[in-house]
């Protein structure tokens, strides 16, 4: 699901993709790989554009990615569901 904003009619891939575009250093370049990972691995997920952050969900929120001063943070909800996968 990508529908617009109806703030600015972009719709929530464009917001990533603005975001990433925004920073020229190693942040940028840590969250495309990440969003490439998570889209690879898992196709079925929805791109959101959620609190300013890059937020994938697919039957409810699955994880997100943002990019502060000197880090990168990987928040994955409901975490515990991960260990589910890996059996």
């Amino acid at each position: 699901m990508n529908k617009p904003d109806s703030k600015d009619n972009l719709t929530p891939s464009q917001h990533v993709t603005n975001h990433i575009t925004e920073l020229t250093d190693w942040r940028g370049k840590t969250l495309v790989h990440l969003r490439k990972l998570i889209l690879d691995t898992s196709p079925e997920l929805t791109e959101e554009w959620k609190w300013d952050t890059a937020v994938w969900s697919h039957q409810g929120l699955v994880c997100a990615v943002g990019a502060f001063k000197e880090t990168v943070k990987m928040n994955f909800f409901q975490g515990a569901f991960l260990l589910k996968f890996r059996l």
